[in-house]
């Protein structure tokens, strides 16, 4: 049974940590809806309830040490694999383990009832329709399911609107993570990995330092960075950006196919993107029916969604009373991309 009575939102951030147990933390959350229930999300540091930070590496040891004690700070949970180490009240062993993880989580929820908020100020979606087909059984009603709404633009909303327009070399900073963007070549460069990069991915777009540079600064730097193309860079941005909150062109009636499936092998995913691409390329379905019929976590869901529609994998239209299956896969012309951006946002030129 669920530990919280009422239905409420957490959220979860991370310092420090590899890329494998990111990909662990993210499906660990999903499953934390169904073992206890409410909905989680990963976010910026700042915003969250809780932060999981390892500190095994030098840079979390100190974010560690210098968090335990300030102010308005989110509840820090060391992950380490030293088991002698001092790590304060909350801790967890790696590697991740699912019980170690649900264990620990009600543990602090029980401890600290007052964080998390309600979610009576969502939106919720129709939820009057029934399933007509799925992974799920036919017929089943269609769950409760609230949806948030985008509150602020992000890098991938400026991606959309500038990937095929400008013709600029950028750099963006955010808290200490720098990336370049090419639009000459159509090409992004960074270092280690762009799972490092989420927390610039999710942030504010006022809140980035965009500067403009000119290409032989970058030429010069470009040795000792990694590369992709603007387009996996959108798929990232997308994916590790939206934070569970639905574009604003698909609204509770419109239906939602995969024109084709995304190239997974060299895209980032999770294994449960490989079950919502199976359904949604042989499903034609509204977002409400895709999670209900799935079982697959909500903000994974939405994310992946929005991810699709902003590389043109997806197709949409939102008269589902006048459209068939069999009619609806070839109707390009109602695919609706991102729109522009609702403010103008300066780039300053270096020298």
């Amino acid at each position: 049974m669920p530990v919280n009575t009422v239905l409420k939102s957490y959220s979860v951030s991370s310092c420090c940590l590899t890329h494998a147990d990111m990909i662990l933390l993210e499906f660990l959350l999903s499953l934390l809806e169904k073992s206890i229930g409410g909905h989680w999300h990963l976010v910026t540091y700042l915003s969250a309830d809780m932060c999981i930070i390892d500190i095994d590496k030098e840079a979390g040891k100190e974010l560690y040490k210098k968090n335990l004690t300030a102010d308005n700070s989110p509840l820090i949970i060391a992950l380490t694999s030293d088991g002698l180490i001092n790590a304060g009240k909350y801790r967890l062993e790696k590697p991740l383990r699912t019980s170690d993880f649900i264990s620990l989580i009600k543990t602090l929820l029980e401890t600290h009832p007052e964080i998390g908020r309600e979610e009576d100020s969502h939106a919720t979606l129709d939820t009057s329709s029934q399933v007509s087909s799925g992974i799920s059984s036919k017929n089943k009603k269609i769950a409760n399911i609230e949806i948030c709404r985008p509150i602020k633009e992000r890098l991938f909303n400026f991606l959309m609107k500038c990937k095929n327009r400008s013709r600029s070399v950028l750099r963006i900073n955010h808290h200490g993570l720098t990336l370049y963007i090419d639009f000459i070549s159509q090409q992004c460069y960074y270092k280690d990995d762009l799972l490092t990069l989420s927390s610039l991915f999710k942030a504010d777009l006022n809140a980035l330092l965009i500067t403009e540079i000119v290409q032989e600064d970058l030429t010069r730097l470009i040795d000792n960075l990694k590369h992709k193309s603007i387009d996996e860079l959108l798929w990232y941005s997308t994916l590790l950006g939206a934070s569970g909150e639905l574009d604003e062109s698909i609204d509770t009636k419109t239906l939602l196919h995969l024109r084709r499936w995304p190239n997974l092998k060299s895209l980032y995913h999770l294994p449960v993107h490989l079950s919502l691409t199976a359904y949604m390329t042989s499903h034609t379905n509204t977002i409400t029916e895709v999670i209900s019929t799935t079982g697959i976590n909500k903000d994974i869901t939405v994310n992946f969604i929005n991810a699709c529609l902003a590389m043109n994998y997806l197709v949409t239209d939102s008269n589902r009373h006048t459209i068939s299956n069999s009619t609806f896969i070839n109707k390009s012309n109602t695919i609706h991309l991102f729109g522009r951006l609702r403010k103008r946002f300066s780039i300053s030129t270096t020298s």
